[in-house]
């Protein structure tokens, strides 16, 4: 399995090329640059993990297809733009303490992730709400990862 995980938090981000095989020397080749073409999706961030307000907007590159938003167990804040397979439920076993209904959650289209009321509709986000529309995530849970790690500035 190849592909490519990416996210955005606006004050980190990261772009990693993967490979998962089982097979010797499978993961000899080099493996391609993640693209970082900006791809139109827009999503809310915050200027840290810990800032009370995620209200700055950061420009989505490449695979990053989708928006997080909400807060870890550990308490720190996750908005910004992920790619889909960072969206993914936790695998049984990595983190025991992770259910879906904790951490943050993935939606598609822009500044869909906001926390609170939206001003235009009244209504809260699923993010904000304890209503989750996706699986929960936790970022930094990856596979083997081949020795291409980018960083995206």
């Amino acid at each position: 399995m190849r592909g490519v995980r990416s996210y955005n938090l606006g004050f980190d981000s990261e772009s990693q090329t993967y490979i998962c095989c089982d097979t010797d020397r499978c993961n000899y080749e080099d493996q391609p640059f993640p693209d970082v073409t900006p791809n139109g999706l827009q999503c809310y961030t915050c200027p840290d993990p810990q800032s009370p307000r995620c209200t700055q907007m950061v420009d989505c590159v490449g695979v990053q297809d989708r928006c997080i938003g909400g807060t870890e167990p550990n308490g720190l804040k996750s908005y910004g733009c992920v790619s889909t397979n960072m969206c993914d439920p936790v695998p049984p076993g990595v983190d025991p303490g992770q259910t879906s209904s904790t951490g943050p959650t993935c939606c598609e289209s822009s500044l869909c992730n906001r926390a609170g009321p939206r001003p235009d509709s009244g209504h809260k986000d699923s993010a904000s709400s304890g209503e989750n529309s996706a699986p929960s995530v936790v970022l930094g849970v990856f596979c083997v990862l081949i020795p291409l790690t980018a960083l995206i500035i």
